[in-house]
């Protein structure tokens, strides 16, 4: 009854801050809220129980304060509202530094990834009227178990650890710039400034709570300096550093009868493992016997409430206990050159995953232990990282490597858990899994210094519209009987030429035999024609085509011009402008002025601009990564009403 009591004291709230909203021609508009409601309407909702309302409102999403809004999308009930939460979440990373107007632009391009109509076209309503408008996009890495993305880290992201710090779940980083970076998985904020105690490269990042429920990070770095932290909310305190003498370490973090300890084994010392407490800060007895030299793969666990720990090297798989230090069994048969295992347990029975070159070795730690299956062709190329964790009482290992993909495993059947997912675009390095809100997720980072968190095992959302696996190198605009066709040519030789339908982008099969053009993209302006000259400083050369002197220097990109196009649209002559400082700029070449600037994201790699023809209005094509994007035509804006 008190919650009920509480629930109807927030919904009166809510329903008087949604009162003061100012209406505008379509109803309700957020632009011109209150800055509290903007920020805090939210959080009233949540808490009448009436979450979806807002969720579900396109204008909201565009307006509200992302810190405020991230801790609430977990909230999500209805279908309707978890497809809005699926489309802002698809770069949620970008999104807490965005205005309004350019967030409406990535909501509406991810909507349309999602091939959500209602949704989509809600946000486009609101676009500039002189921005080109999105038609249809292929998703080839729209999935909606991404929750968060950030790509602030680090240059490269090389460690990565679930950490708890003051109660709240968290990631704990490691990367080039050798500082440790604490993330929180609730806010997707950093906790506190970077943590600076390494010169060299973060190798290992490993963490435990301690009695008194403080997190405590453990840190390694590629000269073999140990580094050991007490995670708080302004971000971390540093404790001192292990005194080890050898390169290269491995790191993983236990409780031995209540005390927090590091276990460390140094690459070529040629002995096991040792313990390192993490209250006392200093070693915890030597080396155990029989370990079977230094282990390249190391994790703890427990068994029938034994700390226990593994190793994987050149002796196979040993096991030990943490509190004997003894052996447990004869070492498993593992693969040759493990680079990372980690360990979960499902009813008691405590599990672990190796990786090493392309396989996944999954084994079974009670009792004698047992290989379990051995996957030899997991993945395309190398494999580098590994965790795992318990998803609806399955074990599931998640897997990262070269090939960029990251891929789930149903640890007892051997099998894929789902598809595959592509988020990243360089050799995924380092995994992680966590709860957060009860919720199984898992952390994915890879050397551009992009991360990722995942959410395990929950229903897909939307119908995106599947793309190339590799880049789309260029486009071009041909017609198959009375169809339009956009032909996507992927790089490389592993996937066909594909067909799209310009109007609706169904696929329309392999259309190997179309031609791949590079025109100089050229258009007529007050009687002279003028061709585009991309600069390397961000610059757009407007040049007299048949004398090549230059008649207008447009400016306004920050980093180098990557595809260019132009056309004649109502009577204007248009140029699209598109490079790796992320933006796609639409000019005018009559004034060389721009139009509208839209924030598409870096890695651009064709624009093609087709004009109007009888009965089939133009395009703007866009190849962008591995994805096809065709857009309307911007339109010249109607002449005022001269009135009586």
């Amino acid at each position: 009854m008190a919650e009920e009591t509480l629930a109807d004291a927030a919904g009166a709230v809510l329903d008087r801050l949604l009162g003061l909203l100012p209406k505008g021609g379509g109803g309700s508009t957020w632009a011109d809220a209150p800055p509290y409601l903007r920020r805090h309407a939210v959080e009233h909702a949540v808490d009448a129980g009436r979450a979806d309302e807002l969720l579900t409102d396109a204008d909201f999403l565009v307006h509200a304060d992302p810190g405020t809004l991230v801790p609430a999308l977990d909230q999500a009930r209805s279908q309707e509202a978890a497809e809005a939460v699926a489309v802002y979440r698809a770069d949620l990373g970008i999104h807490r530094y965005m205005t309004p107007r350019d967030r409406r632009a990535v909501l509406a391009l991810d909507a349309y990834g999602y091939r959500l109509g209602t949704l989509a076209r809600a946000l486009a309503e609101g676009l500039d009227p002189e921005a080109p408008r999105p038609r249809w996009r292929t998703g080839s890495r729209m999935n909606s178990a991404l929750r968060d993305s950030t790509s602030g880290v680090s240059r490269t992201v090389t460690a990565l650890a679930p950490a708890q710090v003051a109660g709240r779940p968290a990631l704990v980083t490691g990367g080039w710039s050798g500082r440790l970076r604490i993330w929180d998985l609730l806010s997707g904020r950093f906790v506190g400034p970077p943590l600076w105690s390494h010169p060299e490269v973060v190798w290992r990042t490993a963490s435990v709570t301690g009695t008194d429920g403080h997190g405590l990070l453990v840190s390694a770095d590629f000269a073999g300096a140990v580094q050991v932290w007490d995670a708080d909310e302004d971000g971390g305190t540093h404790l001192g550093q292990v005194p080890t003498q050898y390169g290269v370490p491995q790191v993983a973090c236990a409780l031995v009868d209540g005390e927090p300890v590091a276990v460390i084994a140094q690459q070529f010392s040629g002995e096991g493992p040792r313990m390192w407490s993490l209250e006392a800060l200093d070693w915890r007895g030597g080396p155990p016997p029989d370990a079977g030299g230094t282990p390249s793969a190391l994790a703890c666990y427990e068994d029938d409430g034994a700390p226990m720990a593994l190793g994987a090297g050149p002796g196979g798989l040993v096991r030990w206990n943490l509190r004997t230090g003894q052996r447990h069994g004869d070492p498993l048969p593992c693969l040759p050159g493990p680079a990372a295992a980690a360990c979960t347990s499902v009813a008691g029975r405590p599990l672990a995953v190796v990786v090493g070159g392309r396989t996944v070795q999954f084994f079974e730690l009670t009792g004698p232990g047992r290989v379990l299956h051995t996957l030899e062709r997991a993945h395309e190329d190398t494999l580098y990282a590994v965790d795992c964790t318990v998803v609806r009482d399955v074990p599931v290992a998640v897997t990262g490597g070269h090939d960029t993909t990251v891929r789930t495993w149903d640890m007892l059947a051997g099998t894929p858990y789902g598809e595959p997912w592509r988020l990243h675009t360089d050799s995924v390095v380092a995994v992680a899994c966590a709860r957060v809100a009860g919720r199984p997720v898992a952390a994915t980072s890879d050397r551009r210094g992009l991360m990722g968190v995942w959410a395990l095992g929950e229903e897909p959302v939307g119908d995106p519209l599947p793309g190339h696996r590799a880049p789309v190198a260029a486009l071009s605009y041909t017609r198959i009987g009375d169809r339009p066709v956009v032909v996507s040519f992927p790089s490389g030789s592993q996937e066909q030429v594909t067909g799209w339908d310009a109007r609706t982008g169904d696929p329309v099969g392999p259309t190997d035999g179309a031609a791949r053009t590079a025109a100089e993209p050229s258009v007529v302006v007050a009687g002279t024609e003028v061709r585009l000259a991309p600069g390397a400083d961000g610059t757009v050369t407007v040049q007299d085509t048949a004398t090549g002197h230059a008649l207008a220097t447009l400016t306004g990109h920050t980093d180098r011009v990557t595809a260019l196009a132009c056309a004649q649209v109502d009577g204007r002559a248009l140029a699209f402008s598109a490079g790796d400082d992320g933006t796609l700029w639409t000019w005018d070449l009559e004034r060389a002025t721009c139009l509208d600037v839209w924030p598409v994201l870096r890695g651009v790699r064709d624009l093609v601009a087709v004009p109007d023809a009888p009965g089939e209005p133009g395009a703007l094509l866009m190849a962008l990564g591995s994805d096809v994007m065709v857009f309307d035509l911007p339109r010249a804006p109607a002449p005022p009403d001269p009135g009586p």
